[in-house]
C-alpha cells in the first residue's frame, strides 16, 4: 500500500549572495542588535559567507556606515573564517581550525569558538509537554542533502521494524545544492514507501511565498511556526538523532529537541555539538545502521538517567548565551575606543535569516 506523502508548501529564497539577494529584496543572514545612535555604535551578526561583501558595501556609502557598525561574523557551518578580515569579532565552532585561522587574513580579528548558533536557544518557547504523546521512537528533522544520511536512518528502519520513526525534511535552498536536494528528496521518499514504521513528512520544494516571520523579524524556509514545529514534532519524540557529515556547526534543531527534554543521538563532527553529549543529555554513535540501532537501544533502556534539558540550560540557552555575547560586545567596544548603544538591545535566538525590512535599517541608519 502506497504511503501517504504530506507536504506543505515552501518557497525557495535566492541563494545567499549578498548582493543578489540585496538587490532582490530577498532574506539575508544579518541580524541587527541594536541601531547606531548619536556616538554610540550599533551591533549586528553576520553570517560569515557574507560578511566581506556586506563590509565592502558598508566603506563604499558615502556616509561613513562601516564606522557606525560592530560587526560579528558568525559561521553556521564548520567552516572557519579565514577571510573575514573586516570586521570586527569572528565566531566559528571548529576547534580544530584555530591555528588555520592565526594563519589567515583574518588573523588580527579576535575570535571565540564556544558560542553557535545553537547555543541560543530560546528555552521559554522551546519545553516539555508532558500531556502531549510521545508518538515516536525516532525524530529526525534535517534537510534533503546526502551529507546527512538520511538513508541510514531508513536502513535502521528495516534492521528494527518495531522502531517508530518520523523524518521531517526541507529543501536545501542554494541555487548550487537545489538539483541535489531534490534527487535525494526523491531517493529517500521513495524507499520509504517499502518501509512501513517510517513516516515522512516532506516539506516539498514548490516556488511560492509561503515562509514563516518569526516576530523578531527572523525568516524560517516554510510556514511552521517554532511552536507549530515544536509540537509537532519534538514533543512528540522520544529521541532524535543527528546523522550529518562532520561539516556542521551547533546544530540549533538539536538544541531545540534537548530543551524538550529530549536526548539525543550524536555522530561525530568538526563543530562543537559532540560536546554537549553527555550521559544526561544523550549517546554518541557511529555513523552506521547498527550504530543507531546500539545507541537507541541504550537510551530506551537507561530512560531514567537522562535529563536533557535541565543539563543543556546549566551552561546554555537564550539567557545565558546572551550574557556571554554581550560581555564580548563590551570586550571588543572597548578595544576599538567606540561606544555600543545598549538602548532596545536585542536578544539572539540563534535566527540569523531576517527579511528586508529588518536588515535593510543599517543601510539608512
Amino acid at each position: 500500500m502506497k504511503k501517504e506523502i504530506v507536504a506543505d508548501i515552501r518557497s525557495r529564497p535566492e541563494f545567499s549572495r549578498f548582493t543578489t539577494n540585496l538587490e532582490n529584496k530577498s532574506s539575508l543572514p544579518i541580524f541587527p542588535l541594536s541601531t547606531p545612535k548619536d556616538n554610540l555604535v550599533g551591533v549586528m551578526i553576520v553570517g560569515d559567507y557574507i560578511a566581506q561583501d556586506l563590509v565592502h558595501y558598508l566603506e563604499t556609502q558615502s556616509n561613513g556606515l562601516r564606522s557606525k557598525w560592530l560587526i560579528i561574523s558568525t559561521t553556521q557551518s564548520d567552516a572557519i573564517p579565514l577571510d573575514c578580515s573586516g570586521v570586527d569579532f569572528n565566531f566559528f565552532t571548529n576547534e580544530s581550525g584555530v591555528e588555520e585561522y592565526l594563519n589567515s587574513s583574518a588573523k588580527n580579528v579576535p575570535f571565540s569558538t564556544e558560542l553557535g548558533d545553537g547555543h541560543y536557544v530560546d528555552s521559554e518557547i522551546f519545553f516539555p509537554d508532558s500531556k502531549i504523546e510521545k508518538r515516536w521512537d525516532i525524530v529526525y528533522p534535517a534537510k534533503w542533502y546526502p551529507t546527512k544520511n538520511t538513508d541510514l536512518l531508513l536502513e535502521t528502519a528495516k534492521l528494527d521494524p518495531n522502531l517508530k520513526i518520523a523524518i521531517y525534511g526541507w529543501p536545501v535552498v542554494s541555487e548550487r545544492k537545489i538539483v541535489q536536494s531534490m534527487a535525494y528528496r526523491n531517493k529517500i521518499i521513495e524507499t520509504a514507501q517499502s518501509t512501513p514504521n517510517v513516516e515522512i513528512f516532506d516539506a516539498g520544494f514548490e516556488i511560492g511565498t509561503v515562509n514563516h516571520y518569526n516576530t523578531d523579524g527572523t525568516v524560517v524556509i516554510g510556514n511552521l511556526s517554532k511552536e507549530e514545529m515544536r509540537d509537532k514534532f519534538f514533543r512528540q519524540a522520544k529521541s532524535s538523532i543527528f546523522l550529518s557529515e562532520t561539516t556542521e556547526a551547533v546544530n540549533r534543531v538539536c538544541t531545540e529537541m534537548l530543551c524538550c527534554d529530549v536526548p539525543m543521538l550524536v555522530t561525530q563532527t568538526n563543530g562543537g555539538l559532540e560536546k554537549l553529549i553527555n550521559d544526561k543529555t544523550g549517546v554518541l554513535i557511529e555513523r552506521s545502521p547498527m550504530g543507531i540501532l546500539k545507541g537507541i537501544h541504550y537510551i530506551f533502556d537507561h530512560q531514567e538517567q537522562f535529563n536533557p534539558r535541565l543539563s543543556f540550560l546549566r551552561l546554555y540557552g537564550k539567557e545565558k548565551a546572551n550574557k556571554r555575547l554581550e560581555e564580548i560586545i563590551v570586550e571588543v567596544a572597548k578595544n576599538k575606543g567606540v561606544e555600543v548603544n545598549w538602548e532596545n538591545m536585542r536578544k539572539y535566538s540563534g535566527d540569523l535569516w531576517t527579511s528586508p525590512d529588518v536588515y535593510m535599517r543599517i543601510f539608512t541608519s
